[in-house]
């Protein structure tokens, strides 16, 4: 009884992983943002490198992530802590109007 459920909780996992793979794994994003005529992901983070620019540093051998939720682009910069430290998660998130390119918060992790 457990594994039929079970069996129905994977069909279903993959039914939503398979609704956000359009997005998520193609290239269909990027073309979805030229016809919406929203800057693309390349130009968001451009522009959060020029709003962190000289405010702080980052670990530039770490990857920058870039969301996109509710008209926004969130561009994440990585912090490298030393082994065994507390400290923040990321080193700077930069949060931009996905039509404008205007950057609508800077929060930097301390």
């Amino acid at each position: 009884m457990k594994a039929k459920y079970l069996i129905y909780a994977i069909v279903i996992l993959i039914i939503v992983l398979e609704n956000f793979s359009c997005t998520l794994f193609t290239g269909n994003t990027r073309e979805t943002n030229a016809k919406n005529n929203l800057i693309t992901e390349d130009k968001a983070v451009e522009i959060a490198k020029d709003a962190i620019k000289g405010r702080m540093e980052y670990d530039e051998t770490g990857k920058i992530t870039v969301e996109q939720e509710e008209g926004q682009y969130i561009v994440t910069f990585p912090y490298k802590l030393p082994a065994g430290w507390l400290g923040p998660d990321y080193a700077a998130r930069v949060w931009i109007d996905s039509k404008t390119g205007k950057v609508i918060k800077l929060l930097v992790g301390s």
